[in-house]
């Protein structure tokens, strides 16, 4: 076995391992179900976005319980605190992820939006390929090419989501439209990077661990 996984999961059969990873794997869901809310959104009826919405709420409800799960086994736990911390860490930053994916989609139905933009569309796909890739890290962190090939590949979608930013920040403060659609979009673009920010933020975690093997 990987020692560090001996460290890191000593006991309860790498309980830590399995719930890590199936968290994130809920997280990945959320953020599949929240790109195509966004690429379906201008051809769904009220409805269908108000129940796409609901359906990402009940993810983040599922997250938060799992969030509160690690935390409260890591209190009863003989993992060593150094650990203890970095995984404590991992689930709250995959709590956040979740929180804002289900957060950009209600705030989409508050503001009215009726047709998401490209570049909103564009940081959808970001953020669905950075959970995926994240789950990849999650499941062959034991396999350190495979994982650092991950963690650069979220690096890489990070950089990429910047970029994206700051043409859709520039592009919006060059356009005519009203104050009210600025202040939209730039809330929305916002929130959109943070999430994939806070991707990059969990392999960080994870990369980390793998360091202090």
């Amino acid at each position: 076995m990987n020692p560090l996984r001996q460290l890191l999961f000593p006991s309860d059969d790498k309980k830590f391992f399995r719930m890590l990873l199936q968290f994130t794997e809920q997280v990945s869901r959320g953020a599949t179900i929240f790109k195509d809310f966004v690429d379906t959104y201008e051809q769904l009826s009220l409805q269908d976005r108000a129940q796409r919405a609901a359906d990402l709420k009940e993810v983040e409800h599922r997250c938060d319980e799992m969030s509160h799960i690690i935390i409260m086994r890591l209190n009863h736990s003989d993992t060593n605190v150094l650990h203890m911390q970095s995984i404590h860490s991992l689930a709250s930053l995959l709590e956040t992820i979740m929180d804002g994916i289900s957060s950009v989609s209600k705030r989409m139905l508050l503001y009215g939006v009726t047709k998401p933009n490209e570049d909103v569309q564009q940081f959808a796909l970001l953020v669905n390929n950075a959970c995926k890739e994240l789950v990849v890290l999650l499941s062959y962190w034991k396999e350190s090419s495979r994982a650092h090939q991950s963690i650069s590949r979220i690096h890489g979608i990070e950089r990429e989501a910047d970029y994206v930013h700051n043409l859709a920040m520039a592009s919006l403060f060059a356009s005519k439209r009203d104050a009210k659609e600025i202040i939209i979009y730039k809330d929305l673009y916002d929130l959109l990077e943070q999430i994939v920010d806070d991707v990059e933020y969990a392999s960080r975690v994870v990369e980390n661990m793998m360091a202090k093997e």
